[in-house]
């Protein structure tokens, strides 16, 4: 399978009142739409004030450019 592994960190701002995992949908779905992740593995954390998550992220890709992610 072509590609590799790299991780990724997503971080909400303190404010932030969504939900992590949907937001995460939608950007899976829009990077799979373009081709471009492959198998992933993800892990929520939260951070020593319990204000923001973070999910950390493996991916399986080639690069991706900041502007697309």
């Amino acid at each position: 399978m072509p590609g590799e592994y790299r991780l990724l960190t997503l971080t909400t701002p303190e404010d932030f009142n969504g939900d992590i995992h949907t937001a995460w949908r939608k950007f899976l779905k829009r990077m799979r739409r373009r081709g471009i992740i492959r198998e992933y593995y993800a892990v929520k954390e939260w951070n020593k004030k319990h204000t923001c998550q973070h999910l950390h992220v493996v991916l399986r890709l080639d690069y991706i450019g900041y502007q697309v992610a």
